[in-house]
Parts: C-alpha cells; structure tokens; sequence
C-alpha cells in the first residue's frame, strides 16, 4: 500500500486531537473547579503546591519510583481538605485511601496469608492505576512550561518561584501570595504570553509539537525512500 504523505500536520488525527486537548486544558483552567485523580478529588496545582514538590524532590516531578508514602503524600497535599497542621485528619485521609498495605498476619495460616496476598495484590493495583493518573494530572499541569526561557542566563542565581513570582510581578504587578496560589495551568500559560512578547513563537513549544515532529520524521524518511528507489532506476 503506497504511503500517503499529509499535506500538513492538521491533516493527521492524532495532531488534531493532541492540540485540542492542549486547548481545552488551558480553558478549563480558569474554571474555579477540582479534578479528578482516579477517584482522588484535588485541587488544581498551584505554584506553591509545584514548589513544595519540587523542594522535596518529589518522584512525580523529577522522575523515579514512587512509594506508596510519596503518592499518598502527594495526594494529600493536593486534596481539598488538606491542612499541614491536622495531623489526624492526614491519618484519617491515608486510612480512608485504600492505598496502605495491610500488615502480614500474626499467625502465618495458609488461609490468613491466602487473604493477605490477595489484599495486598488488590492494594498494589489500585495504587498503579492511582500512580498513572498522578502522573497524567502532573503532565497536564506542566504542558505549557517553558524551560529555561523562564529564568534566563542568571537562573543559577535565584528559583524558579521567585523568577515566575517577579516575571508576573514586574509585567502585570500580581503580589507573590497571589502567584503562588494561582493554578499551574493558568501561571505557564501567562508566562508563555510574556516570553513570546519577547521572543517570538519560536521560543514556545507545546505537547502536540512531538506530534508534528513524528510526521516530519516519517515525512524525511519516506522522501529519502523515493529518492533512494529513483537513483536505483526504480519508479519515483
């Protein structure tokens, strides 16, 4: 079957869906409502949730194992109700969650272990499935950054919350305690705004743009093809 090249991206579905995705993320953003985690309901996160995350080295934002401690952690610290100070309600949130192992058995009966392996096997997926949908929610929040146009070549001199606190700051003249509580989804998307005012579209990149570097991948490599088969004196 002969390869049909797209005249442009737009004309492949998978581009289509991914920007039209990325568009109703950025809309929904503005909407005073929480989301959903698996079942999990969490706010939107904000800067100050980024940046508690991101000064405990959380997993979920710079990659590797997650325990079951870190995700309950991060649910907690994502959910509604959460108060750093109330310390029963914490216990109460991680009781309720359905993601803590259960404890072997103090009489080891072929039975008794039976129940705790299928408990503990139950608890282990349900906490993958929980895992998966963290990781789409951190994703999704994060679709619009940057990079290092953020911060610029005296980045190594400050963090992240005081160069998005300041940019916002000096541009629209927002207080940091406003920045910081604002939804990650809406700061990136005014922080993109800013940095194209500077430097142009080219200095933004989106999800979807893998999308669109796929088909200009297969696109070179389909035309090499075809120039491969008519120096060969094949048909073009």
């Amino acid at each position: 079957m002969d390869f049909i090249v797209p005249k442009t991206p737009w004309e492949l579905p998978a581009y289509r869906d991914a920007v039209g995705r990325e568009g109703f993320v950025r809309e929904a953003a503005f909407q005073e409502v929480t989301e959903n985690v698996a079942g999990f309901e969490c706010r939107p996160l904000r800067l100050r949730d980024y940046l508690a995350l991101r000064a405990t080295q959380h997993p979920l934002l710079i990659g590797g194992e997650v325990s079951p401690g870190q995700l309950l952690g991060f649910l907690w610290l994502l959910s509604p109700g959460y108060d750093p100070s109330a310390a029963r309600l914490r216990k109460k949130f991680y009781r309720r969650s359905g993601l803590v192992p259960p404890k072997k058995p103090l009489l080891r009966l072929p039975g008794l272990m039976r129940l705790w392996r299928w408990r503990t096997l139950s608890v282990l997926e349900r906490a993958g499935e929980v895992l998966s949908a963290a990781r789409a929610y951190i994703d999704e929040a994060l679709q619009d950054w940057p990079g290092s146009t953020m911060q610029g070549q005296d980045a190594v001199y400050y963090g992240e919350g005081v160069a998005i606190c300041a940019r916002l700051g000096r541009e629209y003249g927002w207080a940091e305690d406003l920045v910081l509580d604002l939804p990650m989804k809406r700061v990136l998307q005014y922080v993109k705004e800013i940095v194209s005012l500077d430097r142009g579209p080219a200095a933004l990149a989106n999800p979807s743009d893998q999308v669109k570097a796929d088909f200009i991948r297969q696109y070179q490599e389909f035309a090499k093809t075809q120039r491969t088969a008519t120096h060969a004196g094949g048909k073009p």
